[in-house]
């Protein structure tokens, strides 16, 4: 795991969503989704210190009636990203289990622009997880530590590839995703969010 990565631990059946960071006296704020390529929106505006052991806990009044599967803790007060360098690349599965590894080179922020190759751990089954290579030419600091990359289709053969995440210092973390189209026999289509998370660490 990151050194510095924040990593949410916990979202229990009453609400109470917890999460760790390495450092302390930060603040956060909460937003949901209801898919992981957003719209994210706030749940709660809070300004948090940092307990004992560099964790917080917060309750969500209405984390379980509200019609959303995805919860992401933004860290608000976070060094701004310095995003050009290239990053050791770990993707995980939608359970949680290291998939894929690769790099991310990022040659320009303003666009974010580079390259990516994703390289699968094993091919069978094959990973959720997008794997391949390709450009990208329009990244974007959506703020001063938060970058989102969309990913080229043809590259990956899926839609609407991304990563969203945080970036601080020389760790970049947060969730890959996509959107999987099915189609019956009669005709009728729809959609299905696909997302992990993934880590980076800038390569020295």
């Amino acid at each position: 795991m990151a050194s510095a990565e924040l990593n949410i631990t916990a979202l229990t059946t009453s609400g109470t969503l917890t999460w760790t960071n390495t450092y302390t006296n930060a603040n956060y704020r909460i937003e949901s989704a209801a898919t992981p390529s957003g719209p994210w929106l706030p749940v709660n505006n809070l300004n948090l210190t940092q307990g004992p052991n560099n964790q917080v806990s917060v309750r969500i009044p209405s984390a379980l009636t509200l019609p959303v599967s995805f919860y992401r803790v933004v860290w608000t007060d976070a060094p701004p990203a310095q995003p050009v360098g290239t990053w050791i690349y770990q993707g995980f599965d939608p359970t949680g289990a290291l998939v894929v590894t690769g790099l991310v080179t990022i040659t320009a922020s303003n666009p974010v622009a580079g390259t990516c190759l994703f390289q699968a751990l094993a091919t069978n089954p094959p990973p959720a997880h997008p794997v391949g290579s390709g450009d990208f030419n329009s990244g974007a600091l959506v703020s001063p530590n938060r970058l989102n990359i969309p990913l080229p289709t043809v590259a990956f053969l899926q839609n609407n590839v991304q990563l969203s995440g945080q970036m601080d210092l020389d760790e970049y973390w947060g969730y890959w995703s996509y959107i999987e189209f099915f189609i019956n026999l009669d005709g009728q289509g729809w959609t299905v969010p696909v997302s992990g998370r993934f880590t980076a660490r800038r390569q020295n």
